[in-house]
């Protein structure tokens, strides 16, 4: 009888792949020997016949045929991350954190990666330096994922790995919208009553808490946990009221007596500035504005403080007494250059800064840049004061909120001065309530529009939900809180509002 040939090397490799399909994973592990003994350089083979010998429960032949795998495909992440799991899993925690940092410096923007390293770490004990790669592993998926949905899974993926990654709670409390208290509440309960957390973690557990409980209606906890959150932050943080409160008193007395003012040449393209305090709606402004096609969003520009404080220092307007009135006007356009240098103004499309706090110089951009356009964000009072005790800014410009008295002080300040601007400037400061554009968003965006000097265009009444959770409607709708949710902040933030 004639000899049969030795197939070739790929003829094995695809009957073991049908073997493999078929279930029949034993006869396909022997073929997969077969042409990794004939062909120890086939890519291919070596993680097939690692599967093939992790099916049949042998981790430590998989983990070495899977190494293989990853010599010969070193940027292929899939075949690492599935080594540093079949190390793990025998206990050969040391070879697995190694495999985890060398797959992270190949791979540094892949996620799985990044947590594959900080469930090693974990499993040898290294609790400090497992803590550190969670919370580089969580800053990348903010970084990196485009949808709400992926990047809460990537926040509980980090919290699964360390229940007590504080933080990591109160973002996810942003991104998710509860409807029962859940498993997550009760852990976040036991977690804050626990004497070992400390301040800095029960500070980030009360805002979190607060917010769940908000969602289920239990306005009491909310405001119980949102109030010891408030707190904790503000014992932790070195901030004057006073200072800024003089601050803005120094600029009122500045601009209570104007020299001339500068002309508004007609057509001139300037910026516009979305300015008031935080959390009144300067984002859906933003949004609104971004949508159309002569505008392009900047975001918050430190640009207007940094070059304000500078010209400031330079004329000794900080001093006591001092006036505007010695100051040329050649001085006041270099002060609109040095902003529109560093704004990046010099463009054929306008530009929308949107810094809050910009509210402060106003007076400085009607000399500066007599063109621009400053809109003014503002809604109802109590909803505000209590938009405002329910975050947690990460920016120390918002250090004023977290005591009542404080918030009190600095919304009183506030207002005088954009009352001021008001007086002095009439027409210059377009005041906007975004609860108004639910009601008529067309009529509110026309209006806009017409004072930022643009033309219609439809594409702005693509309104959306600008801070959206999972749970919620994506089209943006701006309602009045109820006043049963508002009722249990109102003694508290009476003192306060204006």
């Amino acid at each position: 009888m004639p000899d049969h040939p030795t197939p070739s090397v790929d003829a094995l490799l695809n009957h073991a792949l049908a073997l493999h399909r078929a279930g029949r994973r034993d006869e396909a592990a022997s073929l997969y020997l077969q042409v990794t003994a004939r062909d120890p350089g086939n890519a291919a083979a070596w993680p097939l016949l690692g599967m093939s010998q992790q099916a049949s429960g042998d981790l430590a032949a998989a983990a070495k045929s899977f190494g293989k795998a990853v010599a010969l495909n070193p940027t292929d992440p899939r075949l690492r991350l599935q080594l540093i799991e079949l190390l793990l899993r025998q206990g050969r925690v040391r070879q697995a954190i190694d495999a985890a940092r060398e797959a992270r410096t190949v791979a540094p923007r892949n996620l799985d990666v990044r947590f594959a390293l900080v469930r090693a770490l974990l499993a040898g004990d290294m609790k400090t330096e497992a803590v550190e790669a969670n919370r580089a592993a969580l800053a990348l998926a903010h970084d990196s994922l485009p949808r709400l949905d992926q990047l809460a899974t990537a926040t509980r993926h980090a919290l699964a790995l360390d229940p007590s990654f504080a933080e990591a709670w109160r973002t996810l409390s942003m991104m998710v919208k509860r409807d029962t208290h859940d498993e997550e509440m009760a852990i976040m309960e036991r977690l804050f009553a626990d004497p070992a957390t400390s301040d800095v973690q029960r500070t980030q557990l009360g805002f979190a808490l607060g917010r769940g409980f908000d969602d289920l209606g239990r306005w009491d906890e909310a405001f119980r946990y949102f109030a010891e959150g408030n707190r904790l932050k503000r014992a932790a943080i070195d901030f004057s009221i006073e200072d800024r409160l003089a601050e803005m008193a120094n600029i009122e007395h500045l601009f209570e007596g104007l020299p001339p003012l500068p002309a508004i040449r007609p057509g001139s393209r300037a910026p516009i500035f979305v300015v008031g305090l935080p959390r009144s709606g300067k984002t859906t402004i933003e949004h609104v504005l971004s949508r159309h096609p002569e505008i392009v969003a900047a975001g918050e520009l430190e640009a207007l403080e940094s070059v304000v404080s500078a010209f400031m220092a330079d004329h000794g307007l900080d001093r006591p007494q001092s006036t505007l009135a010695p100051i040329p006007a050649a001085d006041w356009e270099q002060l609109g250059r040095a902003y529109l240098d560093k704004a990046g103004g010099e463009q054929t499309k306008l530009i929308v800064d949107t810094m809050p706090s910009n509210f402060r110089y106003v007076g400085f951009v009607r000399f500066a840049l007599p063109g621009a356009k400053i809109i003014h964000t503002r809604r109802d009072p109590l909803e505000h004061d209590v938009a405002l005790f329910q975050k947690f800014f990460a920016s120390a410009v918002y250090d004023y909120t977290y005591d009542l008295t404080e918030l009190g002080a600095y919304r009183a300040r506030y207002g005088r001065l954009m009352e001021l601007w008001r007086h002095a400037f009439p027409g210059f400061v377009l005041d906007i309530d975004v609860t108004d554009l639910a009601t008529d968003p067309e009529t509110g965006i026309r209006t806009l529009l017409e004072f930022c000097g643009l033309p219609w265009n439809p594409a702005c009444l693509d309104l959306r939900n600008v801070e959206q959770r999972l749970g919620e409607p994506a089209t943006f709708v701006t309602a009045a809180s109820p006043l049963e949710r508002l009722a249990p902040y109102s003694a508290h933030l009476a003192a306060v509002r204006t």
